[in-house]
Parts: C-alpha cells; structure tokens; sequence
C-alpha cells in the first residue's frame, strides 16, 4: 500500500481486478524458452479445428472468439515449425488432434479429436485416454520431426493398458465432445 493511498480506492480497484490464464497470451509456453534453448517440445493440448455448422448467435460469437484469440497461438506454432525446419531449433510438437502411428482405428482417433477442452472436469476414463493418447503422440512426433534428439532408443510404454483398444477409447469417450453450461463432475 502507498503512502496516503485512500483505502476506498484501492478496494474498489480490488473489487474489479481480474486475472486470467496464461494461456489467454502464450498457450503453448514458448516465449520463456523459443530465444535460448537447443531443442523445444511443445504438447498442445487445445481443441482441434472442426468444420461445424453455424448454429445459433451464441454459437457464432462463441467460434469468432475462439478464431480470433488462436491467431496467436498460430503464429507461434508456424515460427516453431519454420524454425525447426530450418534447422535453427531442435525438438517436435504435438497435439489432442495428433495422431501415432500404429495407435487406434480412425474412428476412435476421432472421437479423440472431439474432447472437449472448455475447463470441464475430465471423468477417471477420460483422462487416461487422453494421457495415453499423449505419450504416444508424444513418442510418435520426435521420431518423426527429431529421431536425434534421444541419445538412446527406448520404446515407449504409454500408461493406461485397459483403455488402449479401440472399444474402450469409444465408450468412454461418448459424451465428451459436450459442452455443458453448468459442467459435470468427474468420476
């Protein structure tokens, strides 16, 4: 508190202060490191880019805002991939809408291309598909992008063994493509 400040001043700047995500400017976290560091891994857990119907004026308000607010994110991702390919940084990125190779049918790969990613809570089954799906997204990219980067070879063993098959990927991920206005509650 300053010296002589009114009280009553400071409270209502109190009362109005609100803070946000980082993500809201750096969702990918890049800028702390992309200057200064050899190699840079990137996981973008944001929703993948679907061609939907407009819907309703909610609707379209709600999807100009998501377009506007990723011209950020996009830029940041095209320097990275420009950068890797030329050589000026090592490393890969991945992403909810990434796919491994070997990893699941092209319809539960879909489904997984759908999650939601509005803060909800993820059920217990949601969240190990979606962190299996990361580990092997994971593994996939930097043997694509920067087979290098390992000094050793060792295979990955993505978490989560009762929810690898096709069937389960579906079945627990059924409703979570839904937005809902008051969020559920996990399981």
């Amino acid at each position: 508190r300053e010296l002589g400040e009114d009280p009553a001043v400071r409270e209502g700047i109190l009362a109005r202060l609100q803070l946000v995500d980082g993500g809201v400017y750096d969702n990918l976290g890049l800028e702390p490191v992309w200057s200064d560091h050899a190699s840079v891994l990137v996981s973008d857990g944001g929703a993948v880019a679907q061609g939907r119907p407009a819907g309703s004026t909610v609707a379209r308000m709600w999807r100009l805002l998501a377009i506007t607010s990723g011209g950020g994110k996009t830029t940041r991702l095209r320097w990275l991939h420009a950068a890797h390919a030329a050589g000026l940084v090592g490393g890969a990125t991945w992403s909810l809408g990434s796919t491994a190779a070997g990893d699941l049918p092209e319809q539960a790969l879909a489904a997984i291309h759908r999650v939601r990613t509005d803060l909800d809570a993820f059920t217990a089954e949601e969240q190990a598909v979606l962190e299996r799906h990361g580990y092997l997204a994971a593994e996939a990219a930097l043997h694509r992008h920067d087979p290098g980067l390992a000094h050793r070879y060792a295979p990955a063993r993505a978490p989560h063994d009762p929810v690898g098959d096709a069937a389960t990927v579906l079945r627990s991920l059924q409703r979570s493509d839904r937005v809902t206005p008051l969020g559920r509650r996990s399981s």
